[in-house]
């Protein structure tokens, strides 16, 4: 490998579980090529009740085009499948996992690494992403 040549994403194997809030869908996005048709569905999860308006809190996990397809949901109409998967997880303790995700695309945006900033709406710039696997559980 040439020095030169510098990986920017590190994935890893992990899961996550807190308190779903699906409060909007993915966005073109260039790991998916920009395409309009390609879209992943973010959801923000916390770790408390109490926390679920707080945006500093979320920690980030996504399904990506080809998971969605695995959960055996229909991507023909975006808006649909969204709410489907709000009916699904959204407000209830839900474990997910997949690949671990650093997306410096929104580090700046992340109270981890910028405590206090105006506008961060994440904790931290890690992510469960693509998540391969999620299960609604009991509260611990």
């Amino acid at each position: 490998m040439s020095k030169a040549f510098r990986p920017v994403h590190r994935s890893f194997a992990g899961s996550y579980s807190g308190i779903s809030v699906v409060r909007h869908g993915g966005f073109k996005e260039s790991c998916n090529c920009n395409r309009e048709d390609l879209r992943d569905i973010h959801i923000n999860v916390v770790a408390a009740e109490s926390e679920k308006d707080d945006e500093t809190k979320y920690v980030i996990v996504e399904f990506s085009p080809r998971w969605e397809k695995k959960f055996d949901l229909d991507d023909s109409d975006y808006n649909a499948m969204l709410q489907t998967v709000k009916g699904q997880i959204e407000g209830k303790w839900v474990k997910s996992e997949g690949y671990m995700l650093y997306d410096y695309f929104h580090a700046n945006a992340s109270e981890s690494l910028r405590p206090g900033k105006a506008g961060n709406w994440r904790a931290t710039p890690w992510e469960v992403h693509p998540v391969t696997t999620y299960t609604v559980v009991p509260q611990p």
